[in-house]
């Protein structure tokens, strides 16, 4: 019987543990309404509200002359030689770009997990400052992201 509770003792602990450390997340958008830009901004954070990774999600309108002067694959490069290095890494930088002829949008998926990337890297994507979700919330609102509550 002692065993049985040291046992069920040992198990609550675990999960008591398990439990508190589950990391958050916090969703910020953008719409640009006219322009045409839609942007989501998905945050995950510790419970010490660390950045642990973040996904942005961007969906653009394309001129109509982009694709009398490109085509698909073209303007796909064009737009990665803009957001991907290639002289460079990048660890923990994920890049997902795509265009989207008949819709004539251009969507862009960026995941970064900041455990892995390097410092320059956070300072060449603007993120150096924003270790801490407050403070990356509070910047996002200021560019006039609408975001959920953190919690």
């Amino acid at each position: 019987m002692k065993k049985k509770l040291t046992l069920f003792c040992m198990i609550m602990l675990l999960a008591a543990c398990g439990s508190s450390s589950k990391d958050k997340s916090v969703t910020c958008t953008f719409d640009s309404g006219d322009s045409g830009v839609v942007e989501k901004v998905d945050v995950t954070y510790d419970s010490d509200k660390k950045v642990k990774s973040l996904i942005v999600s961007q969906e653009a309108a394309l001129a109509d002359y982009l694709f009398e002067d490109y085509d698909v694959k073209e303007l796909e490069e064009l737009y990665k030689d803009k957001y991907v290095n290639p002289n460079k890494k990048q660890e923990g930088l994920t890049f997902d770009i795509s265009v989207d002829k008949k819709a004539k949008k251009l969507f862009v998926k960026v995941e970064v997990d900041t455990s892995k990337v390097s410092e320059s890297d956070m300072t060449d994507l603007g993120l150096n400052d924003f270790k801490e979700v407050n403070d990356l919330v509070k910047g996002l609102k200021a560019n006039n992201y609408t975001c959920d509550k953190i919690e």
